[in-house]
């Protein structure tokens, strides 16, 4: 049980322990409660910036990683797209070299068919 002493305008709390009494000041200077209550603040206001730092940062890596995903997304669309492309590029190639003979076998007939009438004239 603690028991309160005065002297000189200071005041004490005694704490008995073991057959004996422990001192602890009580602070009435109040310049040096504002100081240790300014600290206080500053620590609070340091460990609240601190965790806003760290949600901005799971943010911000959030938002990175959303946009990687985002990116590589778009890519793969590009890559289906050219893919596309290619594949319909490859079917028309495909499809106009199929008869790609006719025009060169016309101009050879004609060419041929042009010779044997000068021939024969």
């Amino acid at each position: 049980m603690p028991i309160k002493i005065k002297s000189n305008n200071e005041q004490f709390i005694c704490y008995q322990q073991n057959d004996g009494l422990i001192l602890a000041k009580i602070f009435e200077d109040y310049h040096t409660l504002f100081k240790y209550s300014g600290l206080l603040e500053d620590e609070i206001l340091g460990l609240k910036k601190q965790k806003l730092l760290l949600e901005n940062d799971s943010k911000i890596w959030e938002q990175n990683a959303e946009n990687m995903k985002k990116r590589g997304d778009l890519y793969l669309k590009e890559f289906e797209m050219q893919k596309n492309l290619y594949n319909d590029l490859s079917e028309y190639h495909q499809k106009s070299t199929k008869y790609f003979w006719i025009p060169w076998a016309l101009t050879a007939v004609v060419g041929v068919g042009f010779g044997i009438a000068l021939a024969i004239n």
